[in-house]
């Protein structure tokens, strides 16, 4: 009987028929952004959504408290304290939002495998108190603003909060409103621990100010406890959050990398054992292609992907064997060898065995053009433009020379 009458009579039911589309349309954009054989990787973007859930709880839960306020419920003697019939007032609303976040990780998991780590639980967990503080204050805010005011102010309210910080200057605040979880996680990032709990004190320590609020039923000496909450909340939670800056994430420990065979090593995280003999593979043959060349490759290579393709490991193995070490020059300006930096990765992805229309995604139709063009010289005549024009991206002050007709033979000016 009480969740038939729950569902007839709460603002929940309703939102959910406006929420639950809107995470469904929304979500569609995120796959591009996240690795699908990686957990925490998917759960992380599913935290993008929290931005548009906490705000539909806050209003909701500010309607339930205007529908309380109408009621006079609170101005007699009532049975129930007034905690109680605020807990009784936004449980339907919590429950929509924590379903919402589950929903937010459902959407995105479809191809993933295995089961969750403790990470991607610790970030459900996260999301579910920041749902609990927005709709805590959204309830707060019934229950003093106007009728006509209480549910806009609360979802406008509730949204600033969750995406303003990140455009602000100060870069720690983002990581105090649970909604910056979603800056991590490459195959090689996982979560700092401080990104998990500065969030989580700032949503805790709202609830509890609200509840004060609450408790003292407009008593002076007791409504003080809330602002000394919202006070220590902040004395705790900015100390945790400086540090980490805009990023949520840490390296990931090496010990979890797991390396077999040489020159290069493949080096591979635990996702990506499953591809581990066609990754080995794919990149053995790269390496013998470039030192056919004269080119060294990197001592080991750890692809970004938890399932990579062809072409990204052949590419992965071609870039590493270019330094980016940049002269100093390069800091105020374009440098010479600047011009040469995207022949040269082309001609090393060309080496490596990629397929031009491939290469030509990554570094454009010119450069990739030219490095054919230099493909089509004998070896040696290669190996001369590519040792010619390599030490041009560490230097101020030499130029590269690019035109494969000046290596054609030995006694040409680009030979030299």
């Amino acid at each position: 009987m009480y969740l038939r009458t729950v569902l007839r009579t709460s603002v929940a039911t309703r939102a959910m028929f406006v929420l639950i589309p809107w995470l469904v349309s929304y979500s569609g954009g995120l796959v591009e952004w996240i690795d699908g054989g990686y957990w925490l990787s998917v759960t992380a973007q599913s935290n993008v959504l929290i931005a548009f859930i906490a705000p539909a709880c806050a209003a909701s839960a500010a309607w339930e408290g205007t529908r309380v306020r109408r009621s006079r419920i609170l101005e007699g003697t009532p049975v129930r304290s007034p905690v109680r019939i605020a807990l009784s007032a936004v449980l339907p609303v919590y429950v929509l939002g924590a379903a919402s976040v589950v929903l937010a990780l459902l959407l995105l998991l479809p191809g993933t495998p295995g089961a969750p780590d403790g990470n991607s639980v610790a970030i459900l967990a996260v999301e579910a108190v920041v749902v609990a503080a927005h709709v805590a204050v959204g309830y707060v805010l019934g229950l003093r603003l106007p009728p006509f005011l209480a549910a806009p102010v609360a979802l406008v309210t509730s949204f600033l909060w969750m995406a303003f910080p990140a455009a602000l200057p100060t870069p720690w605040l983002r990581q105090l409103n649970g909604a910056n979880l979603s800056e991590c996680c490459a195959l090689d990032q996982t979560l700092a621990p401080r990104a998990l709990l500065a969030p989580s004190v700032v949503a805790l320590g709202t609830v509890v100010a609200v509840l004060l609020w609450i408790w003292a039923q407009g008593r002076f000496q007791q409504l003080l406890l809330a602002p000394l909450a919202v006070g220590i909340t902040l004395a705790v939670a900015v100390p945790i959050a400086t540090p980490l800056g805009r990023s949520p994430a840490q390296a990931r420990p090496a010990s979890e990398l797991r390396c077999e065979g040489r020159a290069p090593a493949v080096c591979l995280w635990p996702e990506q054992q499953a591809s581990a003999d066609r990754i080995g593979r794919w990149a053995a043959h790269a390496d013998a292609r470039l030192r056919t060349m004269g080119v060294p490759t990197a001592a080991r290579i750890t692809p970004h992907s938890s399932d990579p393709a062809q072409d990204e490991v052949l590419g992965f193995v071609a870039s590493k064997a270019l330094s980016h070490q940049t002269p100093t020059c390069a800091f105020s300006g374009e440098w010479p060898g600047s011009d040469a930096q995207g022949a040269l990765e082309a001609w090393l992805r060309l080496t490596a065995g990629l397929d031009p229309n491939s290469v030509q995604v990554s570094n454009g139709l010119d450069d990739t053009h030219l490095a054919e063009q230099v493909r089509k010289l004998p070896l040696p005549a290669q190996k001369r433009w590519y040792a010619r024009n390599e030490p041009t991206l560490h230097t101020c002050s030499k130029q590269p020379d690019l035109d494969p007709a000046h290596f054609a033979s030995a006694d040409q000016p680009g030979a030299s």
